[in-house]
């Protein structure tokens, strides 16, 4: 028996003009009726959609009509993107007056990096050839830096105590104030892992929870000795956004003696100077994650990396492999700029402009084009190797506009470290190695050959308008050829490619506004926070 209209609600609805109409025609009013010129923002704060005014999506249709809102489920998701942006959750309670997420764990992150490099200097005598040769098979280029660090302190270029007492940790966690990637975080993780089955290391590397032994080297002791095994073990996804709960896990292990703020990542009270971000991308991934519904019927987000982020925003994107996945008609834009997600490379650069202005009054006016190199490597290269999972039509890494300022030095230095290979491929030899250079450990790329392959190839792709991931808007520059550019450098030697790139390294790059006051006033926070 069919519905009776006068007694069944539901039934009487389709007796609708609109229900007249073909389910495609329908389909478009729904679109048209739900459709907002600037999408739908998310709110991290809430953990919901809203229009681009903060104001409620309205659904007004679809609370009036049974019928409607069974056909218009999700139009509205189908029909406008969806932009998660950059943002911070702030907590009642923090630590020691921090109460941003990110800056705690991007603190307990740096402490914990630092603390294994600790563990990995006293227990140096558990790492044997053996470990090192697992090591780089396991970790490629990231085990051989350490296979390289810990033979440049052997040879003597490089002591333990330097620099400030903290040396090679500071050297190795961060050059040039720059933070480790992930994939250093592996490869330490998993040296320590390789080395712990040595008879003496449980006792050798535990010394880096003793706070008299670390006095000796002018060494903080972040951790109590009951810390140990966490810190050894502790490794979230980079894209994660933690709980109250597993901050706590770690904070509540944590020392409390006071620390010099230079290397301010690991928390000192500069850390309530700045505001802290999570990527666009890991809130992203936390929806995704939660709103598996509503997720299936989005079709278009835009990930807005308008801050920097922590936790090396710059490898999130594996994160959204899974769900390209699952949701196959999902399409997703990261935006990152030059200005507002590259530079200054990590966040200790942030942490140097805030100090140096308020306690020196340095405001700097340039930068070196080596500190961005170091960030546009990373962030394409990092894209070139998820390219086998991430989906070609499912996911653009879109460059800025701003990038144009530094793009023809960036093609220079592509084009030079491909020279450099070809060069020394020619004459049958290998090239110069990282670790044996002068200038190891002080500057990112000593050599062009430095400089990852993965981004060569990327930036020729981009020429040739074949990348399949990157969206430049700007001018990629021209092909290059070898055969002209080889004879310009014959029987050179690794010191003349090295003055060559040198020079491009240092060359000046104006900073946005005429100074770095401008980047940072955006990360400055002017309330002061108590301690709680």
């Amino acid at each position: 028996m069919s519905p009776n209209p006068r007694t069944d609600p539901y039934a009487a609805q389709l007796q609708s003009p609109l229900f007249r109409l073909p389910r495609e025609l329908r389909d478009e009013i729904y679109a048209h009726y739900t459709f907002e010129e600037n999408g739908y923002f998310h709110q991290i704060d809430t953990g919901k959609l809203y229009l681009a005014d903060r104001q409620p999506i309205d659904l007004r249709l679809m609370y009036t009509c049974r019928a409607v809102a069974a056909e218009m489920k999700g139009a509205a998701l189908r029909t406008n993107t969806v932009t998660f942006q950059t943002g911070d959750i702030e907590d009642e309670l923090g630590y020691y007056g921090l109460r941003s997420r990110a800056g705690r764990y991007n603190m307990l992150q740096a402490r914990v990096t630092t603390t294994r490099l600790q563990m990995l200097i006293y227990a140096a005598p558990c790492v044997t050839p053996q470990v090192l040769q697992s090591l780089v098979i396991t970790c490629g280029e990231s085990g051989q830096y350490f296979v390289d660090a810990l033979k440049a302190v052997q040879d003597g270029r490089r002591r333990v105590d330097y620099m400030d007492g903290t040396g090679l940790i500071c050297e190795l966690a961060m050059v040039g104030g720059i933070d480790f990637s992930v994939e250093h975080r592996q490869a330490l993780k998993h040296l320590l892992e390789l080395a712990s089955v040595h008879a003496d290391f449980d006792r050798l590397a535990s010394l880096a929870f003793d706070r008299t032994t670390n006095n000796t080297r002018a060494w903080s002791t972040f951790f109590l000795h009951d810390a140990f095994k966490s810190v050894l073990t502790w490794q979230p996804c980079a894209w994660a956004i933690p709980t109250i709960t597993e901050l706590l896990s770690l904070e509540n292990l944590l020392t409390e003696e006071p620390l010099n703020h230079i290397y301010g990542s690991c928390f000192s009270e500069d850390n309530n100077m700045c505001k802290w971000f999570f990527s666009a991308t890991a809130i992203a991934i936390s929806f995704f994650s939660q709103h598996p519904s509503e997720t299936f019927h989005m079709r278009n987000v835009i990930l807005e990396e308008v801050f920097k982020s922590v936790s090396n925003p710059e490898h999130h994107a594996r994160g959204l492999i899974p769900h390209l996945g699952a949701y196959k008609g999902l399409r997703i834009e990261r935006h990152v700029g030059l200005w507002t997600t590259l530079y200054p490379p990590g966040w200790n650069g942030i942490l140097y402009h805030l100090i140096a202005e308020k306690e020196e009054g340095l405001i700097q006016t340039a930068t070196r084009f080596e500190d961005i190199l170091f960030s546009l490597v990373q962030w394409i290269t990092e894209v070139r190797d998820a390219e086998s999972s991430l989906l070609a039509k499912s996911f653009t890494l879109a460059l800025g506009h701003d990038i144009s300022e530094i793009w023809s030095l960036a093609h220079e230095a592509a084009m030079l470290g491909e020279a450099m290979h070809e060069y020394y491929n020619q004459r049958g030899v290998g090239t110069p190695s990282h670790g044996t250079h002068v200038d190891f450990q002080r500057v990112l790329f000593p050599l062009p050959c430095h400089v990852p392959r993965q981004f060569t190839y990327s930036v020729k792709a981009m020429i040739g308008g074949s990348s399949r991931l990157i969206r430049f808007n700007g001018f990629a520059g021209d092909r290059w050829d070898l055969s002209q550019i080889l004879p310009q450098r014959a029987y050179w030697s690794a010191s003349d490619w090295h003055m060559e790139w040198k020079a491009l390294m240092e060359r000046k790059i104006a900073l946005p506004g005429g100074s770095a006051h401008a980047l940072v006033e955006r990360y400055k926070i002017t309330r002061v926070v108590e301690d709680l």
